[in-house]
This record gives structure tokens, sequence and C-alpha cells, in this order.
């Protein structure tokens, strides 16, 4: 396909599911299949143009990130840091490696997602930026092809100024944002995302100043990894929660980022569920970030 070529947001379909756009925002109930949507240079701006037009009747936005293990750890307890020194070591990690997977998943309040005809969807963004012949990062940490990222994956500042055109993140100071954002243990998932917001593509110096930055792009927010340090009987990481709620993945596997940045989702809603009984309830808990 060329880059020339103008498509509508309904030719991503396979030619058998091409449908009115009207259908496409139809929300698609949770016994539906999803499909995994998978972005790269040469459909970021058709995929945008279906966010942007399904955001607002799903402005819920779950998102994963996906990168290579940390290669600066501290040498005591995490828990014995100041924040901080938490945010030093955030930032050393997150400028010196490189984002190379973001999962989105967009839903409304009773956990419908936008889709076509017989499936519903949720995106997965593969960046360029990572060279394995010049960063440092744990070769032991994916198991993804980086010569395919880094021929045909998406520039993180390319990204960044879509996420703003869209609505997910606020643009300007008189702008709003469209999107509640949401997430699991979020540090470093936020601390890629302003990186690639930012023109050096570095982090801000202070803890306070990254904290801002954060609250400016993205609004309110909910770091699942925090709300549920307020709910009995829940514990551990992504997948044991996911177990403990009995709550299966519907689509791929483990650190794949559209079907973690799922599950966060399913996750989340189970929790409301359970836990709270109004999202007043669950309030105190928002614009936390678990880690910091």
């Amino acid at each position: 396909m060329t880059t020339s070529q103008q498509l509508h947001p309904v030719d991503l379909l396979h030619p058998q599911e091409q449908q009115p756009l009207a259908t496409f925002l139809r929300p698609q109930r949770q016994q539906r299949p999803v499909r995994v949507r998978r972005v790269w240079a040469s459909n970021l701006d058709l995929e945008f143009s279906i966010i942007a037009q399904v955001l607002p009747r799903f402005p819920m936005v779950s998102f994963d990130t996906e990168f290579p293990r940390c290669t600066l750890l501290p040498q005591k307890p995490h828990y014995l840091l100041s924040a901080e020194e938490r945010y030093a070591f955030l930032k050393a990690n997150v400028e010196r490696s490189k984002l190379t997977q973001l999962g989105l998943t967009l839903f409304d309040a009773d956990g419908n997602l936008p889709g076509g005809v017989g499936e519903a969807f949720i995106w997965e963004f593969n960046f360029c930026d990572f060279d394995v012949c010049r960063d440092k990062f744990d070769y032991n940490s994916d198991g993804i092809d980086f010569r395919m990222l880094f021929l045909k994956g998406i520039d993180p500042g390319r990204f960044a100024a879509c996420c703003h055109s869209a609505g997910l993140v606020r643009h300007c100071p008189c702008c709003s944002t469209t999107a509640d954002w949401i997430a699991f243990g979020s540090v470093y998932d936020f601390g890629y995302l302003v990186k690639a917001s930012s023109l050096d593509q570095l982090l801000p110096e202070t803890l306070n100043e990254f904290l801002l930055q954060v609250a400016y792009l993205f609004g309110n927010f909910m770091d699942v990894k925090n709300l549920m340090s307020h709910c009995d009987g829940l514990s551990g990481g992504l997948e044991k929660v996911a177990r403990t709620l009995a709550i299966t993945r519907e689509v791929g596997g483990a650190h794949e980022a559209g079907s973690d940045s799922l599950l966060t989702t399913r996750v989340f809603l189970e929790m409301k569920k359970l836990f709270f009984t109004t999202e007043v309830d669950m309030a105190p808990y928002g614009n936390v970030i678990w880690g910091l």
C-alpha cells in the first residue's frame, strides 16, 4: 500500500468486515473475540484516525509499555529509597534505554470496547528507536524482533504528536484531556511517555517537575497497583491479581503490550465492581504513581 493512497478508517478492516463507521463505533460486548491491531510507521496515521473517532465513546484508556529490563539497579531495597532516589533511577533507566512496544485498550465505563463486525479491537504500537548496536539492555528481557522494530517501527516523537492531535493527552494549557488513563505499576509507563513527549528525549530534572508534567499531559489517571493496596486479599503483579480475581487473558500472552493493557482493563473493572460502590469511593486513590 502506498502512502499516497487516501484511506478511510474502515479500510483497515478485512474486506468482508468493511461496514459503515456507525458499526465501527458500536460497543462490542465482552464475549466477542478481541483482535490486536498491530501498528507500525506505515499505518500509524490510519490507526490514530480510528482512535480519534472512537475516543468520545470510549474515553477510558488502559495502557502498558514494554522495554528492555532496567540495567541500573539500586544497592538497597526499593522501600528504603527516598522518592527522589527512586525518581533518579527511573530517569537514568528511561534515558538509557528505549521504548519497544505500547499497548492501548479503549473502553467505556461498562467495559465495552470499540470494534468492527464480530470482534473488538485493542492496539499495539511498535517503536523504531531501539538499536541493539547502540543501546544497553538486558538481552534476556524480550523475545521480540529488534531488527523489525528498527526497520518498520514508529518514531516515539511522531507517536506523541499523534496522541496530542487525537485528544489522548493535553496539547496546550487551555485544553483538557479527553481520556482517563489506567495502568498497572505505572512508573515506567509514564516515564517513557513523558520522554516521548519531550523534544530532547529527556525526563525532567526533579521528581516534582516530572509529576507536574504527568498531571499536565494525562490529567486524571488510576494506577491499579496503587488501588489494589487498598483492597483486601490482593497482592503481587498483574498475572497474580488476575488469577485471584478469576480473570483470564482474552488474547495474547504475558509481556505483550496489547494483551497486558486489556488484562489491566479487566482487572481494574473487576476491582471496581468488588471493592468500590461508586467512582467517588475510588477517587482518593487516583493520580498516584505506584513505585515513586
